[in-house]
């Protein structure tokens, strides 16, 4: 089997498909496995992620049926269902292996912005550059003034979908401060709070827990000045005047977007479609979540993180969710005979 990508998606996928015996490829752009778990370093239920990457890492690296790919690119894929002839490159480095299905978990990477005086400002950051500096304990939480924008380059011309985690991590890392320090002030403005599923309890202990949600319209979003100090300025549609906000930090809930280039070179090869937003297309959002439709619509097996579950899920449901990637793999490489 080949399995496309080794983030937390692609190395599920691909110890399921070892642990039923098949010998498995495991190819990754980068030099190292792991992907946006690089980039978590707690959730709402585990504080040792790191701990659960390098396990997971091992895992994969120690399997005797998983051959690992790093550094690699996919040049070319050519043949059918059954049997895929696959030209791997790395470094000018041609080699090449036959599979007789596909996965593809390439997952997504970080919106990047400049908006709200990031990159300017070193008192502007994201979530993830405060999840990081909460994990290594270098933020100084106490006494803070902390300001959170959310939808912070999401929902708009560019970005039309929402990402599913920007108002987790937010919720998230505003717990981890009032844990910190319970008197710290942070303000969250937001379009609409999207917690989705059990993740809702945590919104509503952040807001016990002292947290401020404060709407915003799309056509009349925060305003920034720096004078020394950050000030946020804020008509919000629920209070009657404009409020000013003296922020010690900003901290920008950006989304996730596809990698458009190596996502449209590999839907090239296969022949499947993506969305407009350059993520694969499924062949049915509620019968067939895990399969994409090649050329005479015969199903691809895939997993792509825009259609995994929330990074911010339990990290016990993506083995479920992965299995069912390889399921549909052993379905595809246990027939003898496939039709045209």
């Amino acid at each position: 089997g080949l399995v496309i990508g080794g983030g937390l998606s692609g190395m599920t996928s691909a110890l399921a498909l070892a642990n039923q015996g098949f010998v498995t490829h495991l190819v990754e752009q980068a030099d190292r496995l792991g992907g946006n778990l690089h980039d978590i370093h707690f959730t709402f239920e585990q504080n040792d992620i790191t701990g659960f990457t390098k396990n997971l890492i091992k895992k994969v690296e120690s399997n005797p049926n998983i051959k690992v790919y790093l550094g690699t690119e996919i040049a070319s894929i050519a043949g059918h269902i059954g049997k895929f002839n696959i030209t791997l490159s790395k470094a000018g480095q041609k080699s090449e292996i036959t599979t007789g299905a596909i996965i593809v978990a390439t997952g997504a990477g970080k919106a990047q912005t400049s908006e709200f005086l990031y990159g300017k400002s070193q008192q502007v950051l994201t979530q993830v550059e405060l999840e990081k500096r909460l994990f290594e304990k270098t933020y100084p939480a106490k006494g803070q003034n902390i300001v959170m924008i959310q939808c912070v380059g999401s929902r708009n011309t560019e970005h039309p979908y929402c990402s599913r985690i920007c108002c987790s991590m937010a919720v998230k890392n505003a717990l981890a401060i009032k844990k910190q320090d319970p008197n710290a002030n942070i303000y969250v403005l937001y379009r609409d709070v999207r917690t989705y599923g059990f993740r809702e309890k945590y919104y509503m202990q952040a807001r016990e827990a002292g947290v401020v949600f404060i709407r915003y319209n799309p056509d009349a979003p925060p305003q920034i000045r720096q004078n020394g100090e950050l000030v946020v300025t804020l008509k919000s549609p629920d209070l009657s005047e404009q409020i000013e906000i003296e922020a010690d930090n900003v901290v920008l809930s950006t989304g996730v977007e596809a990698d458009k280039v190596n996502n449209k070179r590999i839907s090239d090869m296969l022949k499947v479609p993506l969305n407009a937003d350059g993520f694969y297309v499924e062949a049915h959002m509620k019968l067939r979540p895990v399969a994409v439709l090649l050329i005479r619509q015969r199903p691809l097996t895939r997993i792509s993180r825009r259609h995994a579950p929330p990074l911010q899920e339990p990290l016990r449901y993506y083995p479920k969710h992965s299995s069912k990637s390889a399921h549909r793999f052993l379905t595809l490489t246990s027939r003898s005979v496939y039709l045209a």
